[in-house]
């Protein structure tokens, strides 16, 4: 048993990646008492097949549990739009006058974001199945994790370097990556 004080986190999956990403407990209250072990004490543990085996186990029915947990979170709507809904992140007036325009309404439904594309931002693009984003946007792994939960399946760069994009992750996700080729 370890006491940990508010704040701290901790979880199942941090034994293996020190990323905030894999915790599954913060700490609210002033202090918690709970079950720990050491990431190498838990990996020995892993060698012993009967016990990988039920782990194994554990781990597939909470990760089926979370996952219809978070589809039971997602907004449903019954009417699906025949629009791709695509959310443009670190736009300006440019953009959008850009892609604002009649030829693209009837095929899309563009939502317009000042705002760099980042974890703390992320969450603007539920709802849309393409994020079209600039050189700045962060498409770390947290981010690409995020828009994965929320379905989406394109990321579009307006910019012909894809280095803060991980490509990694996004193959992972099944997620298509279009970027300019070259500016004229």
């Amino acid at each position: 048993m370890d006491s940990i004080r508010a704040g701290s986190i901790s979880g199942f999956f941090h034994l293996f990646e020190d990323d905030p990403a894999y915790y599954t407990l913060k700490v609210c209250s002033e202090n918690a008492s709970i079950w720990s072990i050491s990431a190498e004490s838990f990996k020995a543990l892993l060698r012993e097949e009967s016990f990988f085996q039920d782990w194994l186990r554990f781990t597939h029915k909470e990760i089926r549990s979370q996952t219809k947990l978070i589809r039971a979170l997602k907004p449903q709507s019954n009417e699906k739009s025949d629009k791709t809904v695509v959310t443009f992140f670190d736009s300006s007036a440019w953009t959008y006058a850009a892609f604002d325009v009649a030829k693209f309404k009837e095929n899309y439904e563009f939502k317009f974001h000042s705002e760099r594309l980042d974890e703390s931002t992320v969450r603007l693009a539920n709802g849309s199945e393409v994020v079209c984003c600039f050189v700045n946007d962060d498409l770390s792994a947290n981010v690409l994790r995020a828009l994965n939960s929320f379905d989406i399946e394109m990321i579009a760069l307006r910019c012909a370097g894809f280095d803060r994009v991980s490509v990694d992750h996004a193959k992972v996700y099944d997620m298509t990556v279009a970027r300019v080729p070259a500016y004229s």
